[in-house]
């Protein structure tokens, strides 16, 4: 099996299980506009090489994922800061 092969297989089970988890197909099909599961399988075996445009798009796919993460890890520290000063003003108050 050619190298390339190996390597777009390889990357698409692992965007796959980073973006859709442990049953990727379903999801990567959907996001890649109905692409058939069989197909997937096909590229994931290595049996057939997907197109360079796939490749791009999920590398967009993991980008936009990782903004979202990003973005609720902020939104999350935010909540903890804010709980975090309430509490401090409730005891303050409590105390004084």
């Amino acid at each position: 099996m050619p190298a390339e092969q190996i390597g777009a297989a390889v990357l698409i089970r692992r965007f796959g299980a980073a973006l859709w988890g442990r049953r990727w197909q379903e999801g990567m099909s959907e996001a890649l506009g109905d692409v058939d599961t069989r197909t997937l399988r096909r590229w994931a075996t290595g049996d057939r090489i997907p197109p360079d445009e796939v490749i791009v798009q999920l590398g967009e796919l993991a980008a936009q994922r990782c903004s979202e993460l990003e973005n609720l890890m902020a939104d999350a520290a935010a909540y903890l800061a804010s709980r975090t000063a309430a509490q401090r003003n409730i005891q303050t108050n409590q105390n004084g």
